[in-house]
């Protein structure tokens, strides 16, 4: 339960940064920020696995 919840604030987190990052700069910033959220959902999965 805890360390689900830890995973939604980071996820929370994540997403709160790239919207920031869209506001901010270009939109090849974002699809960076994009491919790095990816990277670390892939990288929980193959931690919970």
């Amino acid at each position: 339960m805890t360390h689900r919840w830890g995973q939604l604030v980071r996820i929370a987190c994540l997403l709160g940064l790239g919207e920031f990052i869209r506001r901010q700069t270009s939109l090849i910033a974002t699809e960076y920020t994009v491919l790095l959220f990816l990277a670390a959902l892939l990288h929980a999965k193959a931690k919970n696995a």
